[in-house]
């Protein structure tokens, strides 16, 4: 469904750009989301899960973006998912008042 984004250019080397994750707990584990891509959002019981799920998390965005027919933010556009580097940062803030 996303062949667009596989034909991509694969970025790689320290060009790379990173994705900001943002890492939050709640009641039930670790939500993460990003601030450069708000539609990105994925949940686990525990901080290394939460983290691995953006992976997935990601490939849906780009799927998304394509279906919709929404451009990507300049410094993402030349990305792959399996290529993303993430940046991840704690917040004491409550994912809800995200």
């Amino acid at each position: 469904a996303w062949a667009l984004a596989r034909q991509r250019r694969s970025a790689s080397g320290p060009g790379v750009p990173v994705i900001p994750l943002v890492l939050s707990s709640d009641e039930d584990g670790f939500v993460v989301r990003s601030p450069l891509l708000p539609e990105l959002v994925t949940s686990a019981s525990n901080r290394e899960e939460a983290v691995a799920n953006a992976r997935d998390a990601l490939i849906a965005v780009f799927e998304l973006y394509e279906d919709l027919g929404k451009t990507l933010p300049a410094q993402l556009r030349d990305l792959t998912p399996e290529r993303a580097r993430f940046e991840v940062s704690f917040s004491s803030e409550s994912p809800a008042a995200a």
